[in-house]
């Protein structure tokens, strides 16, 4: 809190009827009391400023909250400081606070008390601010009240009250005070009656700093974090609108001239062609809040199906809440994000996942589950018997598993083929023509009896034959006929999937 002014403490202050005559020197001379000492100005709406000699006269009035075992404390003070010694004429200060509980801060804004100004009689001041005005806004800051340290109820007894602090109040027709103020009396004390309490100590939220409204530094007395210290160094502080005043790369500058700064959103302050606005795909993302490819609407940070991932975080579905990035080899590395598609065996399946890795589970015994291809980038898997094929992202076929009839070893070599289907003892794929072409076990022509041609779009090897869809959807089979299989086969066109 501010100190009262440096010249008041030259005075000797004495009261009651021998005065200071105890201190009287052999000189004979002897130190006057000195009640009142004022600085005030009064500052008026044309901006002239009067500074007045407000002790010409001067009372003081309050009541007394009196406890058996401490001083007597100051209740609901009122001060007249008046700058003419005739009581018919006003040019007068008078400040009253009717929730005064002790030295600090109290606010003048009609929450409690008033300080009020009559100019009507003050030397130098025009007709047109003549007058009586009260202030609106503003604070006083009592920095002593004290009546002594005799303890008790000393009600009826004359007590030497001692008042003094600063005062800077504005009305709303535009007259200023400020300044210090110090007055002791004595007052006959009486009981102050309940009444609430307005102090503050200015520093509400403890961070150190005095509030704005007191003239301090702090623009948010109720938020510890706003403050006009510049901790980051900076050349900002959280009172200017620093976001973040632990970190000197956020602040208020706008370096590129984009209009946007670091504390805007601006990810990068010295790229005129990145800013929060900037949204080149129209995905409603700017590279600024997170979009990872701002030339792909598809990709975008926003989390569709609320599973905690978005596109951009490689989601792969992001409309199905059952689909999101997942670590599918326990690594630690979320490599996955569902399943592309599954396969069922005799007695094991195989699955790809997003990222194109094959996973299988189930009977090892040729390890048809252990020895799966190791990568990513597979397109389609097919479980069989005992074996399993797949194509990669080249086309190119891999089989593992059980290679008895050479269903895994006669595979075919190459790139290009786009489909592949491992069935009990054989398999069948597709080459990039169309063309059929099967391996491993013949026993039932299912190998050796496959149609020729081409433009097939779909095949499927099944137990002792395999059947193929063309391209108008008619389906052909070939191999064992036992149960009707191939025979039993349905006419006509349009069919568009099947499985042997």
């Amino acid at each position: 809190m501010r100190g009262l002014p440096g010249f008041l403490w030259v005075f000797v202050f004495c009261l009651g009827p021998a005065g200071c005559a105890g201190d009287t020197e052999d000189t004979g001379t002897t130190t006057e009391t000195v009640p009142c000492v004022t600085n005030l100005t009064l500052t008026l709406p044309n901006r002239t400023a009067k500074a007045l000699d407000y002790c010409q006269d001067h009372s003081m009035e309050a009541t007394f909250e009196f406890d058996p075992d401490a001083p007597p404390e100051i209740r609901a003070p009122t001060l007249v400081f008046e700058a003419l010694a005739d009581d018919e004429l006003a040019c007068s200060v008078t400040i009253t606070e009717p929730a005064a509980c002790g030295e600090g801060y109290y606010r003048i804004d009609g929450s409690s008390g008033t300080v009020t100004l009559a100019t009507v009689d003050c030397s130098g001041v025009g007709e047109e601010y003549q007058g009586e005005f009260m202030a609106s806004t503003g604070y006083v800051r009592m920095d002593t009240l004290d009546a002594g340290d005799v303890v008790g109820d000393l009600s009826g007894t004359s007590l030497v009250t001692t008042m003094a602090g600063f005062v800077s109040v504005q009305t709303t027709g535009g007259f200023d005070l400020t300044g210090d103020f110090w007055l002791m009396q004595e007052i006959t004390a009486g009981e102050a009656e309940e009444a609430p309490c307005a102090v503050s100590d200015g520093d509400e939220d403890d961070d150190g700093l005095i509030d704005h409204y007191f003239d301090g530094d702090d623009c948010d007395d109720s938020d510890s974090a706003l403050n006009l210290e510049d901790a980051d160094n900076d050349g900002f502080t959280s009172c200017e609108g620093d976001c973040n005043d632990n970190d000197a790369t956020l602040n208020l500058l706008d370096l590129d001239g984009d209009g946007y700064s670091s504390c805007d959103g601006d990810c990068d302050d010295a790229n005129t062609t990145l800013s929060p606005d900037t949204d080149n795909d129209g995905d409603g993302f700017s590279p600024c809040e997170g979009d990872c490819d701002d030339t792909v609407p598809s990709l975008n940070p926003e989390d569709v199906d609320g599973d905690g991932y978005s596109t951009c975080d490689d989601d792969c579905d992001d409309d199905d809440g059952r689909l999101f990035p997942f670590d599918s080899d326990g690594d630690g590395v979320e490599d996955a994000c569902g399943w592309w598609q599954i396969s069922a065996g005799y007695y094991h399946n195989c699955a790809i996942n997003s990222a194109g890795g094959i996973e299988c589970g189930g009977r090892d015994d040729h390890g048809q589950v252990s020895r799966a291809p190791s990568g990513t980038g597979y397109t389609a898997v097919s479980a069989g018997r005992d074996h399993n094929c797949a194509l990669d992202a080249t086309g190119r076929i891999d089989c593992w598993g059980n290679d008895k009839d050479s269903q895994v070893s006669d595979a075919p070599t190459g790139t290009g083929y786009t489909g592949v289907s491992a069935g009990f003892t054989h398999s069948c794929a597709l080459d990039a023509t169309g063309r059929i072409e099967c391996w491993g076990n013949d026993g039932s022509g299912n190998v050796s009896r496959s149609p020729t041609g081409t433009d097939y779009t779909a095949v499927s090897a099944g137990d002792s034959h395999s059947c193929a869809i063309d391209a108008v959807g008619a389906i052909e089979c070939w191999g064992s006929d036992f149960y009707g299989q191939v025979s039993d086969a349905p006419t006509g066109s349009g069919h568009t999937e099947l499985s042997a």
